[in-house]
């Protein structure tokens, strides 16, 4: 069953779902370059997205705008489904590597975002599941764009929710009392952030919110406990208040 079989004329509209099904994940930039090959233009691509999203919806599908945690920047991604148990992890992984992945993949929002993938390949999975395994299913995860592969300072590789796996996991965080954290100055939900120095506050803000916030030089209240907003562990990007996050 093809997807572009839903679309009812508009050659555009086909050639512009293709290429999310080709690459579901994509920055704004390369989404518009494509695009305008093809021969849209920028005006024209949101009104796209509606109307390819009005045609794949009843399969529970869409393209979704996400503005990633890690760099601030706007993707583009093509959603197929609603949460870590539903997600789509792709055919080539087994049943002990689906469970795997979703026992991952919460681990990595219940912890600001992050696991060090030497912590990953030591998850006491429900289904038995050797490390070869584990190490497959990372891979194709990271190869999905759901998951990408980042270096602590200090500390060795991390694996952090990609903007694919942002856009997807989205209504699941909000279901989540112990990871639903929303940033207080964009008020999106905030994965992978620096969080309040105050030990008893939730309070979280976006990596680029806040660099955003003390380029200008204005103090920010924590909106959650009111004291002025201090990182947890300093400035830099950390996992864990304690390792660099390295660009």
């Amino acid at each position: 069953f093809r997807l572009t079989h839903t679309m009812q004329g508009g050659t555009l509209r086909r050639r512009t779902l293709q290429m999310f099904m080709a690459k579901p994940g994509m920055s704004e930039e390369e989404v518009l370059h494509n695009f305008r090959s093809m021969g849209g233009n920028r005006d024209e691509l949101e009104s796209m997205k509606d109307q390819i999203n009005s045609a794949i919806n009843p399969m529970k599908i869409e393209i979704r705008k996400v503005r990633w945690d890690i760099d601030g920047k706007t993707y583009w991604v093509l959603v197929t489904s609603r949460g870590v148990g539903d997600l789509d992890y792709g055919s080539s992984l087994d049943e002990a590597q689906v469970v795997f992945a979703k026992e991952l993949m919460l681990q990595i929002l219940r912890n600001n975002g992050s696991v060090m993938k030497t912590d990953a390949m030591r998850i006491k999975s429900r289904k038995t599941i050797r490390k070869g395994q584990k190490i497959e299913a990372i891979e194709s995860l990271c190869a999905q764009q759901l998951l990408v592969e980042t270096n602590e300072a200090k500390r060795g590789t991390s694996l952090c929710l990609g903007a694919r796996g942002q856009a997807e996991l989205t209504d699941f965080i909000g279901q989540q009392d112990d990871c639903a954290v929303k940033c207080s100055i964009c008020h999106t939900f905030c994965v992978r952030g620096h969080r309040c120095s105050n030990e008893d506050c939730d309070g979280k803000l976006h990596y680029h919110c806040y660099e955003r916030l003390n380029r200008s030089g204005r103090t920010f209240a924590c909106k959650t406990c009111g004291e002025p907003f201090v990182p947890r562990g300093g400035a830099h990007r950390t996992n864990d208040d304690d390792g660099e996050y390295m660009e």
